[in-house]
């Protein structure tokens, strides 16, 4: 379905033809609306149709790209309403919610969560927005082969308000995509100040549990565009979150502290999306005629995980083995050796492979990786080195382009 998604568009905002021919360049001029003239712009600027169209099949797609990219690759313990009994109702909060990217992305990627009685609560400045996200989102559902056996997909209820707005219900699936990038660019206050004040709201509209034994543990889950300003945001607002009483569950392999965090333009937490091979036709096409072709999608998210009292703490403690998250690009290394970058509890890692084993890894790999008896460090940036050999070769790490196991996690 996220192949044709146009079709989807045009069954919910139809364009005329000179309509459709002139949506490249609409999409062009809100490309420079939303970059070199960000200072122009308006809070309530997708309540204007034409932008809101040039944002649907231009932004709007391509965010449903990298999310459902994303939440496939989570495991399903991960997911809202994971830890709760079928049939009770999984309350949600999609905050900053456009035209529904997040609950669209996870029905299109999570087929088992379209039978769950799922309700989201959907907060945006523009009405428009939620509208037309709302009918994009319901008639995605009606398209899908395996609808919900209740007779109707997801309950979407519209808030139109902002960041703090109070909601009827508390939620044990808090989402935020692509809504605090405008915080940080704004730069009023300091990042670290901001995460602060975003990790206290965001926990406020979560649903908590004190018990150590009890059924659910609340989720807050926030995703930005994968660049260091962002990323070294998302790292304060982990570490703001962390003395709230949450743990990262993804993509951190570690509960300590963050070590792609961005500081002094150093490495930051990033996970790329080969746009050529993931991205639909359609969609790489229409991007060439906007003149915004795309090779990579960068995303960086955290999901953090309410952890009640007496609860048992999040660890990598393993001793003879170590959980590497991959974090970037294939590097060339002396004696034909391919290394990563990676995140693990020994802070910044740097895995080293040869170029067979290294052609089956792909950013956001977890690597399951044996700990060295002797401890060496990288020259350049003072990374721990870790071997990945034949004999270890990831037992818990994706191997194939596409493929998917459920105990592994890929972004």
């Amino acid at each position: 379905m996220l192949n044709d998604f146009d079709a989807v568009i045009r069954s919910v905002r139809p364009l005329t033809v000179r309509q459709t021919q002139q949506l490249p360049a609409d999409v062009r001029r809100l490309f420079h609306y939303l970059t070199d003239e960000r200072g122009a712009r308006r809070s309530g600027y997708l309540n204007e149709t034409p932008v809101l169209t040039a944002y649907l099949y231009y932004y709007h797609w391509w965010n449903l790209v990298r999310l459902s990219s994303l939440f496939a690759g989570m495991p399903a313990s991960a997911m809202p309403g994971a830890d709760m009994p079928d049939g009770e109702e999984i309350v949600c909060a999609d905050i900053g919610c456009g035209p529904l990217t997040v609950p669209t992305a996870l029905w299109l990627s999570r087929p088992e969560l379209r039978a769950r009685k799922l309700t989201w609560y959907c907060v945006d400045t523009s009405q428009n927005a939620l509208s037309v996200g709302t009918d994009l989102f319901y008639a995605c559902a009606a398209r899908a082969p395996s609808a919900a056996p209740r007779g109707e997909p997801w309950r979407i209820i519209k808030v139109k308000g902002s960041f703090g707005t109070e909601l009827r219900k508390k939620a044990c699936f808090v989402s935020a995509a692509n809504m605090f990038n405008e915080f940080v660019h704004e730069g009023v206050q300091p990042l670290e100040q901001t995460a602060r004040r975003c990790a206290v709201q965001l926990d406020a509209y979560t649903l908590k549990a004190e018990s150590s034994a009890a059924a659910y543990r609340s989720r807050i889950f926030v995703a930005e565009p994968g660049i260091p300003q962002n990323a070294r945001f998302l790292s304060f607002l982990r570490a703001s979150l962390m003395k709230r009483r949450y743990e990262p569950v993804s993509p951190c392999p570690h509960g300590g502290v963050c070590a792609l965090d961005a500081r002094r333009g150093g490495k930051w937490c990033h996970f790329v999306l080969d746009a050529p091979s993931a991205a639909p036709r359609a969609l790489r096409e229409f991007s060439k005629k906007a003149q915004l072709e795309k090779t990579r999608a960068a995303v960086s998210f955290v999901l953090m995980e309410y952890a009640p009292r007496g609860a048992p703490r999040c660890a990598d403690a393993v001793p003879e083995s170590v959980l590497l998250r991959a974090a970037s690009d294939p590097i060339r290394l002396p004696r034909g050796q391919v290394g990563f970058y990676c995140c693990s509890r020994y802070g910044l890692a740097l895995l080293r492979t040869d170029a067979a084993h290294a052609a089956a890894i792909r950013s956001g790999d977890l690597l399951h990786v044996p700990v060295p008896a002797h401890e060496t460090r990288d020259e350049k940036t003072g990374a721990r080195v870790f071997e990945l050999a034949a004999a270890s070769r990831g037992t818990e790490h994706t191997a194939a382009r596409g493929r998917r196991n459920v105990n592994e996690e890929h972004y």
